[in-house]
């Protein structure tokens, strides 16, 4: 099927349209939007990433291309981290992946209809746009994953003509260099390669001789890109690392392991290698496999499970957002095209590509748990196939025949039943969702008190989440708000008396708010040998507690025992001056 690229180009003006204005304004809005210093948040995924792609720039981590991305920007930049130039190119990656997903159906279907349709559900689905403005590996994933799939019926289209299968190789190559979990869809790609090859030479003489020479040169051009990501990691790490991404068999298994959202806040592998060691190889495999069954249909979900961002929080805090298309329109239609499609018989040609990159994405996403992060590398292919139900149904109500029209029935049970099966219930906003858009408030506009409203409102959702307790506390307490401090603090801890850092901040603010015998009692609940490098604060608190009690010798036991923790020198000078006024009285 040849298309006049001239004929379709209104294909591509609407998408590139609607993408690139959609990003436009999304973008300023994102300037001025806590999300903007995510990366500045301690302990999210944002922050980790920008620190190694810092790492890559001065020669001390391995290669991938999200890291690249990251090292270039610093270039231009003196030196210093630079996101917001890696979230420009994000952005434009957003809108090469509307324009390659309405590509791929004019090559799959012909149908400018379709392939509009297509696009422009590409270049509005609201979780990619999130997931464009933020430090993570999800929007080049998605992109280069796409740009295989391209590839690879560009060369069909090419009647798989050597440099065609070279370059093919050289994308379905890329991928992987962004996440280890595409090496399936290199896999099953190069095989269907093969299958259709096969097919396409039934009738030539030399059928395996041409075989193996396209398939040599799909192989060579994967390793055009493996070899020098290979060279240059085992150069970057002094030979400990060989391959050009992670491959850690152990790890991934113990993941597969986790059977529930919840369990994702405990380290798997310290939770699972225990009771993988405890069972028969027998049972593991059938626990595992049943695991792993279980969570496929969690891909068709028509919501987005939270993880380091939640789309149902950030949502209305980006008001472009809530004019855009979500999974609760797209995943049903999705999945009622998905089962047309395959029953109808359209998928036995190029259009297989597609369950073999659903398929392939869908094996390492329930290794782990299909959150919506993992998720979102297929929403091009869901998108490619959510007009389809929408198209059917014009074009039988167009027929005029009353049999024809009948048969809207069809995509319109499979949609409800699909919508009914799948679509959220429940609430998805958590504490924690507050208490990580307030510390990205306060580094942004670097003043502790623009966090206080998230954190009052995760406190207020959650009096016993210990982020949303402590992220408060230790906000009021920037604030010189010492007595609110306390009393938020020694609520929670008296309804949870066991928590360590409830203890440990209410012994402090005790201390400080001059409730000196109060705060004694509680600092000596705790175990000082739990307490790491905070031992030194918790003897000096314990000392100053003392002290103001008027007990000068077991204050000065307590100094002591914080000096040989090994203060800062600050710290350490501080507390050999009251030592030496203790000993002169």
């Amino acid at each position: 099927m040849d298309i006049k690229a001239s004929r379709n180009s209104y294909v591509y003006l609407a998408t590139i349209v609607a993408a690139f204005s959609v990003r436009t304004v999304l973008f300023g809005f994102w300037l001025y939007n806590p999300l903007r210093f995510y990366n500045q948040v301690a302990g999210l995924d944002m922050q980790t990433l920008v620190n190694l792609g810092a790492r890559l720039y001065n020669g001390e981590t391995t290669f991938t291309l999200h890291k690249l991305a990251l090292a270039a920007a610093m270039l231009f930049n003196k030196g210093r981290p630079w996101p917001d130039a890696v979230i420009v190119v994000q952005l434009l990656m957003g809108i090469a992946v509307a324009l390659l997903t309405a590509w791929c159906v004019l090559r799959l279907k012909g149908d400018r209809a379709w392939a509009t349709a297509s696009g422009i559900l590409a270049a509005l689905y609201a979780p990619a746009l999130i997931y464009q403005v933020v430090i993570l590996k999800e929007a080049f994933l998605t992109f280069f994953a796409v740009l295989a799939l391209a590839g690879l019926l560009w060369s069909h289209r090419k009647n798989f003509s050597g440099i065609s299968v070279y370059i093919a190789g050289v994308l379905l190559a890329l991928p992987c260099l962004c996440r280890v979990t595409a090496l399936p869809f290199a896999g099953l790609a190069s095989l269907w390669i093969a299958l259709v090859m096969i097919r396409k030479l039934s009738n030539c003489k030399k059928t395996v001789q041409k075989l193996l020479i396209k398939m040599s040169l799909l192989a060579l051009g994967v390793f055009s890109v493996f070899i020098p990501a290979s060279v240059l990691n085992y150069n970057l790490t002094n030979g400990s690392q060989l391959l050009p991404f992670n491959l850690n068999i152990k790890y991934a298994f113990n993941l597969g392991s986790v059977q529930d959202i919840k369990t994702l806040d405990v380290p798997a592998t310290q939770k699972t290698a225990k009771s993988l060691r405890n069972r028969d190889i027998f049972v593991k495999g059938l626990t595992f496999i049943e695991n792993f069954i279980r969570k496929v249909p969690l891909i068709f979900q028509a919501r987005e499970i939270p993880n380091n961002l939640n789309y149902y929080f950030i949502k209305p805090l980006l008001p472009p957002l809530n004019y855009m298309i979500g999974p609760y329109l797209l995943l049903p239609l999705a999945v009622t095209g998905l089962i047309m499609l395959i029953f109808g018989g359209r998928f036995f040609r190029a259009e297989s590509i597609i369950l073999v990159f659903i398929v392939a994405y869908i094996l390492p996403i329930c290794f782990f748990y299909p959150l919506g992060r993992y998720r979102l590398v297929l929403y091009p292919v869901f998108c490619m196939v959510a007009p389809y139900p929408l198209l059917y149904a014009i074009d039988k109500w167009r027929s005029g025949s009353a049999r024809a029209r009948k048969m809207i029935a069809l995509p319109a049970g499979i949609y409800f039943t699909a919508l009914v099966l799948t679509c959220p219930s429940g609430t998805f906003i958590r504490a924690s969702d507050f208490v990580s858009h307030g510390k990205a408030a306060a580094a942004g506009h670097k003043n502790p008190a623009a966090g206080l409203p998230y954190f009052l409102a995760a406190y207020k959702k959650s009096p016993e989440n210990q982020s949303a307790v402590i992220n408060l506390t230790e906000t009021l307490m920037q604030m010189r708000k010492n007595k609110e401090a306390l009393a938020v603090v020694y609520k929670a801890h008296m309804q949870n008396p066991d928590n360590p850092a409830f203890k440990y901040y209410s012994g402090m603010l005790l201390l400080i708010n001059r409730k000196y015998f109060q705060a004694e009692a509680v600092l000596k609940k705790l175990a000082p040998e739990s307490l790491g490098k905070l031992r030194i604060n918790y003897f000096y608190m314990l000392g100053e507690a003392a002290r103001m009690q008027q007990r000068p010798e077991v204050a000065l036991n307590y100094y002591k025992a914080a000096l040989a923790a090994n203060p800062a020198p600050d710290q350490r000078k501080l507390i050999e001056q009251l030592v030496s006024n203790l000993q002169r009285k």
